[in-house]
């Protein structure tokens, strides 16, 4: 799948700011076609390159917007932390944006070790 101008700004950036490795084009409710641009598996952590917001691109427009409704709701409804980025947010401020990642990472990963010590 070929990537997108703001995917590969988005991994310029993560690479800058020295953030993990970020999984690309995840498949992630086979057999459902969905995927997400960036993600994190281990911690159920995506990342969603919203384009063309004010040029009318497919994420705003009918049947485009209504398909990443359901996609969102079903990375929700399998424990998906869903974030979404336009590109205006990333060249603005690309540090709050990896920062904002970080965070929630660090918070689903200390979520995961604090359930995996209450089954001990």
């Amino acid at each position: 799948m070929k990537e997108s101008d703001l995917e590969r700004e988005f991994d310029k950036y993560a690479g800058y700011f020295n953030m993990p490795p970020v999984e690309k084009q995840l498949r992630f409710a086979p057999p459902r076609r969905f995927r997400f641009d960036r993600s994190y598996r281990d911690e159920h952590v995506a990342i969603e390159l919203d384009g063309g917001v004010f040029s009318h691109g497919q994420h705003v427009r009918g049947i485009g917007y209504e398909n990443n409704c359901v996609k969102n709701n079903l990375a929700i409804e399998n424990g998906w932390v869903v974030l979404h980025y336009t590109s205006g947010q990333l060249r603005k401020d690309p540090m709050g944006v990896m920062r904002q990642i970080m965070g929630i990472l660090q918070m689903r990963r200390s979520d995961g070790e604090n359930k995996g010590a209450n089954r001990a």
